[in-house]
């Protein structure tokens, strides 16, 4: 339930450094409006419970950054990317790119992109993990950096890669995981082993609807 607020308290000692204060509970810390089982409660109908962070936010009546926090505190992410042999990798729109204005080197100004519009999923196909990560920005040294970032035996253990139709994503796999052929043999992978690059799809699918609800919100 959410707090009606802490009452505030001073001290008339005169050697007291403090002075005032605010009372504190077990589940409602100082300055938090939402007790601990609150947030514990939304984090979890995220991590555990296959909510999107929107649709807790709307059930228990918060706004979608605390939903957020609520789930980064509860989801146990692993310290190191899960292994996989079947990577999918498809990009998502999430909004109207930012800029500003920065000086040029040489001379004069220029427009620098703050926020991109678009964000790349990189996605388990059939283990089970889910998204494994995503980047900002939908070109190959963004992915490839991803990719590269990962452990040579993580790299090594991918057998397939299946990607939506961008040819930054083929320069990505070519260029970090030279050890996957291309085009025709994904295609005929695809073909023989039934994988497809449709949990990307569902997966960004989720995240643009969180994104455009945030971002909806923030104007």
């Amino acid at each position: 339930m959410a707090s009606p607020g802490h009452r505030r308290w001073r001290c008339v000692h005169e050697q007291c450094r403090r002075k005032t204060f605010t009372e504190a509970l077990p589940s409602i810390p100082p300055r938090s409006r939402l007790t601990s089982r609150l947030r514990t409660s939304v984090g979890e109908a995220v991590a555990d419970r296959g909510r999107t962070v929107m649709q807790a936010a709307r059930d228990f009546e918060v706004s979608w950054p605390v939903a957020n926090t609520a789930f980064t505190a509860a989801a146990a992410l692993p310290k190191d990317t899960r292994p996989v042999t079947h990577l999918g990798i498809d990009e998502t729109r999430r909004g109207r790119a930012k800029f500003r204005l920065v000086e040029a080197p040489g001379g004069g100004e220029i427009w620098e992109v703050v926020a991109d519009r678009w964000h790349v999923g990189l996605v388990d196909l059939v283990g089970g993990a889910g998204l494994l990560g995503q980047v900002e920005g939908r070109t190959a040294a963004s992915v490839s950096a991803w990719i590269g970032a990962q452990a040579r035996q993580w790299r090594a253990g991918v057998q397939v890669v299946a990607i939506g139709m961008c040819t930054v994503f083929k320069a990505a796999v070519r260029d970090s995981l030279p050890h996957v052929s291309t085009w025709w043999p994904q295609i005929l992978a695809a073909i023989t082993t039934g994988v497809t690059n449709a949990a990307s799809e569902g997966i960004n699918r989720a995240i643009k609807t969180d994104a455009v609800h945030l971002y909806a919100n923030a104007l």
